[in-house]
């Protein structure tokens, strides 16, 4: 398992601490560790963590799920908004992945509450976009267009046209499940105007 991140950056914890937090499927066994390893407890190593979710997501759903189990506890040691934010949207990640799309919806909605306490708005609207396909496998269409919204309303703001790209597609993929053919096309349209002079 490698840290993701720019070469030469320092890693904010030792990869065996990790490895062995990936393999606990105890919680308590989980905060013990992580309260006699002081270093851990870091927003640094909370990112970092919800960043190797997303990379082992679709190798190891299991280790992802350790993963993130990991940075929803140091998150909670730590106790700031973002850093829990952070470790509950990668769980639902990982849930949404694993079918268990009504659980992975409560912890976006949960994230998304507490991004929008500490005013981070780019986690916000991150969380949003994440949070449409578990809506849409619940058949929950109308609140995801309107999630989709609301997040489509961030990045413009925040001025993110890859995000904004992105969620373009997903919120196309809504439309053509409602059948509303040519509004999920103009959708995708958007999306292959913004991601073209990009790559």
């Amino acid at each position: 398992m490698t840290t993701p991140g720019a070469p030469g950056k320092p890693r904010p914890a030792p990869e065996a601490s990790f490895a062995a937090l990936a393999a606990m499927k105890d919680a308590s066994a989980r905060r013990a560790f992580i309260r006699k390893r002081r270093e851990l407890l870091t927003p640094e190593v909370v990112e970092v963590l919800a960043d190797l979710v997303i990379h082992r997501l679709r190798v190891d759903i299991r280790e992802a799920l350790g993963l993130a189990e990991g940075a929803v506890a140091i998150a909670e040691e730590i106790g700031d908004n973002v850093s829990q934010g952070r470790g509950l949207r990668a769980k639902a990640n990982v849930l949404y992945l694993m079918g268990r799309n009504q659980e992975a919806l409560t912890l976006h909605e949960s994230a998304g509450a507490l991004f929008e306490q500490a005013k981070a708005w780019e986690e916000v609207g991150r969380t949003l976009s994440a949070s449409l396909q578990p809506m849409l496998l619940l058949g929950e269409h109308d609140r995801a267009l309107e999630a989709a919204g609301r997040a489509r309303e961030i990045f413009t703001r925040l001025g993110d046209p890859r995000r904004l790209a992105r969620l373009e597609i997903n919120a196309a993929n809504i439309l053509l499940r409602q059948d509303r053919f040519a509004e999920a096309l103009d959708g995708y349209r958007r999306a292959y105007e913004q991601l073209l002079p990009r790559g």
